[in-house]
């Protein structure tokens, strides 16, 4: 049933149908304002599916940024400034799209406890925050389920990351936030940052400058990758 606090004006005319099909045209649409939960499986999936599934919608968001940053960095395909706002859009989708998978993964993730399922979930959150990175670079904001995040949160969120992931992913964090620090103008924090990566000493420069030597996660440059698209090794984020 619907009442008169579900009504909404709206400037274009809508048809309503009323009893025995009559119709007229109004300009007040009849919804509501509650938007449903997403269904959640009562049932987890087993982790290596979900793991490859994350992994074959954020590789397709990787192909599709290289080939991005390729066509403002160096006109690739004949790209031209006037085509810029096609691609934005085209950026911004698919970026959200896989946002949107990742919070979907999330959710379903948080009902187990097992560690497997933790863990994953913290993996996905981690490449969730490399998504919020680049579009802070790109856009000056980011958006998770319909709400701007603020910067301070995005660094928290980080920040807390860096205890749960294993290895030296937590560095890939450290170059994250270093990259927010700066766009923030926050000369001290990007510092930190990275000396917390120089310090490591797992991480190091090849001795030319010539990035055909990075073309697989073996480089010491890499500190973020493992990513083929087309046969080609992408690497989002390395040591400069």
């Amino acid at each position: 049933m619907h009442t008169k606090e579900d009504k909404v004006d709206f400037e274009l005319p809508y048809y309503v149908g009323y009893v025995d099909d009559v119709k007229s045209s109004t300009k007040t649409v009849y919804m509501t304002t509650d938007i449903a939960e997403p269904e959640v499986p009562e049932e987890l999936p087993d982790a290596d599916s979900v793991r490859v599934a994350w992994k074959d919608v954020l590789t397709d968001y990787m192909r599709y940024n290289v080939e991005a940053e390729s066509k403002l960095v160096q006109g690739y395909a004949n790209f031209d400034y006037s085509q810029v706002g096609s691609l934005s859009d085209s950026l911004w989708s698919k970026a959200y799209n896989l946002v949107n998978k990742g919070n979907q993964f999330v959710d379903m993730l948080s009902n187990s406890t097992e560690e497997q399922y933790f863990e994953l979930k913290q993996n996905i959150l981690m490449d969730l925050s490399l998504v919020y990175t680049q579009l802070y670079g790109y856009y000056g904001q980011m958006v998770d389920r319909g709400s701007v995040i603020p910067e301070d949160q995005l660094i928290k969120q980080m920040e807390s990351l860096s205890m749960y992931v294993n290895g030296n992913r937590r560095y890939a964090l450290s170059v994250m936030l270093a990259k927010v620090h700066l766009l923030r103008q926050d000369w001290q924090g990007a510092a930190y940052s990275c000396e917390e990566v120089i310090a490591s000493g797992v991480y190091r420069l090849e001795p030319q400058l010539d990035h055909t030597m990075v073309p697989s996660s073996e480089s010491k440059e890499v500190i973020y990758g493992d990513f083929y698209a087309d046969g080609k090794y992408i690497h989002p984020l390395f040591v400069v």
